[in-house]
């Protein structure tokens, strides 16, 4: 998934932790069976990310360098359609367990 901030957070009490990366240890989390935290970005696409990439390429160069705008173009587009695949199935999965459906 595609990690796009430099901010982080403390879980709230009684969460339990779902996910993290290299860069961030609360990347989601759960609480109860009907309230989900994610910190990445289910919802993008190879589109959304070149956007991203150069409306805030001053951000992608503090966080990845000078040529960190090219190397987040570079993966969106060998990526995107895994990532959205992936984006998809994770958010039918809170929905089912929201719903209470079975897995």
């Amino acid at each position: 998934m595609l990690h796009w901030h430099g901010d982080t957070y403390d879980l709230p009490h009684g969460a339990v932790h779902l996910a993290k990366s290299e860069l961030c240890t609360n990347q989601a989390f759960r609480i109860g069976q009907h309230t989900f935290g994610l910190q990445f970005h289910v919802e993008t696409n190879a589109d959304l990310v070149h956007r991203w990439a150069e409306d805030d390429a001053d951000f992608a160069r503090s966080a990845l360098g000078p040529d960190g705008p090219a190397r987040i173009l570079a993966q969106a587009h060998e990526s995107s359609q895994r990532v959205c695949e992936s984006g998809r199935l994770l958010i039918s999965n809170i929905l089912d367990q929201m719903l209470g459906k079975p897995g």
